[in-house]
Formats: structure tokens, sequence, C-alpha cells
């Protein structure tokens, strides 16, 4: 949205922030449902689908003044928002039906998701958008330094845990040398690739670019989430 509409005023840097407080509400949402998942009984997914749904309605009202004030890309702008708003009835549906079955609820998020997907797919294909291929390759650069922040936080959290309980040793010096090695790597191994030259070249498979890197997001941030996992080993809380 912001490579082809960001007007840099104050509405669209107010909207942004009230998506910045549904990211954080997300965030508080995530031990909730994993503990609801662990103890058996109803999922509470109330509050992640409370913030998410607040980040992606801020996403609306951001397409909804595109459309007002850029007619060439008006439908594309309302398919958008549509399929959004279309999607978070979905979600609202789901955290009130308060059911206790994960199969039922990972089946509706890949139908929610798969609609908030989908909608920008033929917008973009049957009216265009405009947008700038450095600018969005940046973009998704600076996403991917974010989550590789996330593996360093997660080493250094692992690492003093781990030091408090069983002190310095050869296993925690190689906890620290093994993850800043492999957040290094990714970014190295990233940062090789001129994505902004392959997808200004075609830029009809952007989508794949753009959704694709939900995969490496997720990658990356296992990564962290393995640190978390050697540091456990090591203090004797977990055994692999």
């Amino acid at each position: 949205f912001a490579s082809g509409f960001d007007t840099d005023d104050w509405v669209f840097r107010a909207l942004t922030i009230v998506q910045m407080a549904g990211a954080i509400v997300v965030a508080l949402g995530v031990a909730p449902l994993f503990e609801s998942i662990d103890h058996g009984g109803v999922l509470d997914n109330r509050v992640l689908v409370g913030g998410y749904v607040v980040m992606r309605v801020a996403m609306v009202a951001q397409w909804l003044r595109a459309a007002s004030q850029s007619p060439a890309y008006r439908n594309t702008a309302l398919t958008y928002a549509g399929s959004i708003l279309v999607a978070q009835i979905g979600w609202v549906g789901l955290a009130v039906a308060q059911t206790s079955s994960v199969a039922l609820v990972v089946l509706a998020s890949v139908v929610f998701y798969g609609i908030e997907m989908i909608g920008p797919i033929y917008a973009k294909r049957r009216w265009g958008m405009p947008w700038n291929a450095e600018h969005i390759a940046e973009r998704y650069g600076l996403l991917l330094i974010i989550t590789l922040g996330e593996v360093i936080l997660g080493t250094v959290a692992a690492v003093a845990s781990a030091v408090e309980h069983v002190g310095w040793s050869q296993e925690s010096i190689l906890l620290v040398v093994a993850g800043t090695l492999l957040a290094f790597g990714i970014w190295w191994d990233y940062y090789i690739i001129p994505f902004a030259h392959f997808i200004e070249r075609h830029r009809q498979r952007a989508w794949i670019f753009a959704y694709g890197h939900i995969i490496i997001f997720a990658s990356v941030a296992a990564f962290g989430g393995g640190i978390h996992v050697a540091a456990y080993v090591m203090e004797g809380e977990a055994t692999i």
C-alpha cells in the first residue's frame, strides 16, 4: 500500500499507529491461545483476533481513502478493502464461537487468510496497482532484518537464562556463536539476491515474492525458537 498510495500526511501516519497498536495486541494474544490449547479446553483466541481486527480495519480505512482519492485505481482499492472486511467478519465469528476444536480453527484460518490473499491477487491482475520494485524489495529486506533481530534477541535471552542456571560452559559459548552466525549467514545469503531487479523484470509474479516471504519470515523466526530449545536442553528443562 505504501509503495503506491503513501501520502505521508497525518491521516496516513495516524492509521499506521493504529496498525502498530493492533500488532502489539496480537502479540499479547499469542500466549493465551497456546495456553488454552495446552489445557485442552475452549481455545482463547479473543485477544489475538481482536488485535488482528484492529490492524486490518485500519488498513481498510487506508484503502477506502485511496479509493476516494485515486479514481484510476478505485476498483483495486475497493476490492482490497472488501476482501479484508469479509475476512474480518469471519475472524470475529470464530472468536465469538469459542470452539475447542483445533482442527476447525486451523481450517477456518486457512479460509480467512485465503480470502485476504485472493482479493489482492485478483485486483492486481484485473485493474492493476502502482508500486515501485526497489521500494518493495527494500521493505521486505527491512522486515527480514527485524526478524533476524528477534533471533539475536532470542539468543541473548536464552543464553542469559542458561548461564544463570548452569553458568558459562562450552555449550553456552557454542550457543552464542551458533545464534550469531546463523543470523549473520541468513542476512548475507538474502542480500546476495538482487530481488528488485527480478521483480521489476517479472512484475506479474511479484505476488509470489510477496507471499513467499511469509515462509521466509516464519523460517527465520524458527531459528530463534531453535536457540531457545537448545537453551532449555542446557538447563535440563528439556530432553532431545
